[in-house]
């Protein structure tokens, strides 16, 4: 008798966890930051020579006429606090790579100079467009230091 209230007990309960499954995975839907971002990303690394590298990854959700980093903005660690330090703009001399059409995809590299030994972040404010709109989204690295 014990057996078969171990097997009954048994099968109820893999059959609720395969409904749970069932139900579960019925409901995952593919994730997407907007209608026209579909993924970024962003970080921050210290180079030699005073150099910071802050490298983005922009991913529409198909073909845009613009796609990118629309700007950068830096921040720099002050007594313990992040502290506005400048912004680099697509349309900034120089940085126009930030930004490419007629792709759904664009990641590259921006430098700047720091001070040796303040530590950085960067925000990065990734951006996609087609024919029917635009949106913009933001992303923060985590800090890195400045070296000689």
């Amino acid at each position: 008798m014990k057996k078969k209230k171990l097997l009954v007990a048994l099968l109820a309960v893999v059959l609720v966890l395969s409904m749970s499954a069932t139900a579960l995975a019925s409901d995952i839907q593919p994730y997407r930051a907007s209608d026209y971002l579909g993924t970024y990303s962003g970080s921050i690394t210290a180079q030699s020579g005073k150099q910071m590298k802050v490298t983005f990854s922009v991913v529409g959700t198909g073909m845009m006429t613009e796609v990118g980093a629309d700007y950068i903005t830096i921040e720099k660690k002050v007594n313990g606090a992040w502290t506005y330090d400048r912004t680099i703009s697509h349309e900034d001399d120089g940085y126009e790579h930030m930004m490419r059409s007629n792709a759904v995809s664009h990641g590259t590299s921006v430098y700047f100079t720091g001070t040796v030994g303040v530590e950085y972040r960067a925000i990065v404010t990734a951006y996609a467009a087609d024919s029917t709109g635009s949106d913009t989204g933001d992303v923060t690295t985590s800090g890195a230091t400045c070296r000689q």
